[in-house]
């Protein structure tokens, strides 16, 4: 296992839950819940009830101390010792799906790297899966408008009205990962399109002259990019190919949604799709949309005795640890969320203090890391 690439993503998701917490326990300081004089809950008890370990538990209350909310009086415990009466102009509120979903947390180190030592401090808000909750947390930030926002927009969600909103409102606010078809606002993201190029470049350049493009349906523009970017590639070298075909599958409803892993969908589609498969079309190379798409394809070719490398070879988008988890090993474009953050939160602070009208759509570039999956054997 790549140990460097599972070391980020651990430390990711331990940000966003400090974060989390620390977002928890200011609101009960802010609305009176934690008054002075009172004793806080044991460290064992904030363990239990959040489900995190004590070195973490143990850094959130660090920031407390060093807040002057709290002080550790031998005897008693925790003691409440102030109260938070912070100004709306020094928060900044993530809306994200979830702390726990690796980009998401990847987004909250980066950005939390770069406000590191400021007076800003974050407020974390989750946007749910439906464009009904989304929408929700926008009209309550509009109620409430802090200085920023950094928010990720739900894939599905076509309605762009929550913009025109934010911007009414006069809210300075930046896009991360994935910017709404046609939408003219600050927006920070992976340059999608490059790296389908150069997943589609690698595939032909082993020799892959039958080309797939696999992906979950309804994931919109992010996908789109993607695929559009590997036939950027595919036109430049048509002389090379003999089929290109993107393939989609979708989940019928929102209970198969919540329910069925993304890459077991994708295993049982690629599993019949493989079967109708022309044998002529072997060798080919599929490009999947990410790397979820990619484990599930290769573990669909394990299930059938297809060799990958040899009869399919599979590249995957994210590179993220399901690319060191299966055998062999995934070949991938690498995305950094860390770097999205950062410069996410570096374009937020200067349309705070400095008014920007400009509006600047930031694209960092992907990276192909190449390993055995799309290694055309001979």
């Amino acid at each position: 296992m790549n140990t460097l690439t599972e070391s980020k993503n651990k430390r990711g998701q331990a940000v966003a839950r400090r974060q989390h917490l620390t977002d928890i326990l200011h609101k009960a300081f802010e609305d009176g819940t934690y008054q002075a004089g009172m004793v806080l809950p044991t460290e064992a008890d904030i363990m239990e009830k959040h489900g995190m370990s004590r070195h973490n538990v143990r850094l959130v209350l660090d920031v407390l101390l060093n807040e002057g909310l709290i002080e550790k009086t031998p005897g008693r415990g925790t003691v409440v010792t102030g109260t938070l009466q912070h100004s709306k102009s020094t928060i900044v509120t993530y809306v994200l799906q979830s702390p726990k979903d690796w980009l998401c947390a990847g987004i909250m180190q980066g950005s939390n790297d770069f406000f590191n030592g400021s007076d800003y401090r974050f407020e974390f808000m989750q946007s749910g899966d439906l464009p009904t909750e989304f929408d929700a947390c926008i009209d309550r930030l509009i109620d409430t408008p802090p200085a920023g926002i950094i928010i990720m927009p739900l894939p599905w969600h076509d309605n762009q009205e929550w913009v025109f909103k934010l911007k009414k409102a006069k809210i300075p606010f930046v896009i991360v990962d994935s910017r709404p078809f046609g939408s003219n606002c600050n927006s920070v993201e992976m340059d999608n399109r490059q790296g389908g190029y150069l997943a589609g470049k690698h595939l032909i350049e082993q020799g892959y002259k039958h080309l797939f493009c696999v992906g979950y349906k309804s994931t919109g523009h992010t996908y789109q990019l993607r695929f559009e970017g590997f036939m950027d590639a595919v036109k430049e070298s048509i002389e090379k190919i003999e089929t290109c075909m993107p393939l989609y599958y979708e989940l019928t409803n929102k209970a198969e949604r919540d329910h069925v892993r993304p890459w077991d969908a994708c295993q049982e589609f690629w599993r019949e799709m493989v079967v109708r498969l022309n044998k002529s079309m072997f060798p080919a190379g599929v490009f999947a949309g990410s790397d979820i798409e990619a484990y599930g394809i290769m573990r669909a070719c394990n299930e059938l005795g297809i060799e990958i490398g040899k009869t399919i070879g599979v590249i995957g988008f994210d590179d993220r640890d399901l690319a060191i988890m299966g055998s062999p090993l995934l070949s991938s474009i690498r995305q950094s969320p860390e770097a999205i953050g950062l410069k996410a939160a570096e374009r937020l602070k200067t349309l705070i203090e400095e008014g920007d009208s400009e509006c600047q759509h930031i694209k960092l570039k992907t990276e192909l890391i190449i390993r055995e999956s799309s290694i055309l054997k001979e």
